[in-house]
């Protein structure tokens, strides 16, 4: 048990200080590394469509077994229409 005089001055640990610095670090300046799944497409690009090519690439996408989701189903049109272009 610890035991506490009146009037005394109490001090924080500077190791209790550190970790907190550190666990800071981490959380807001991401250096630890993130847990979880790769990464399979790491460039994200961001794009338009209109309301007639959403339609067409939802019923390109119905079609397919299994569905794709609306990402992917763009990823392998994407591939396709390169692959025409040869």
């Amino acid at each position: 048990m610890v035991g506490v005089r009146a009037e005394a001055e109490v001090h924080a640990s500077p190791r209790l200080a550190n970790l907190i610095y550190v666990t800071y670090a981490k959380v807001k300046l991401g250096i630890c590394e993130m847990i979880g799944r790769p990464e399979t497409h790491p460039v994200k690009k961001v794009l338009g469509f209109t309301d007639e090519m959403v339609a067409a690439v939802e019923s390109w996408r119905a079609k397919q077994k299994p569905v794709p989701n609306f990402s992917e189903a763009i990823r392998r049109l994407v591939e396709i229409g390169l692959k025409a272009k040869k």
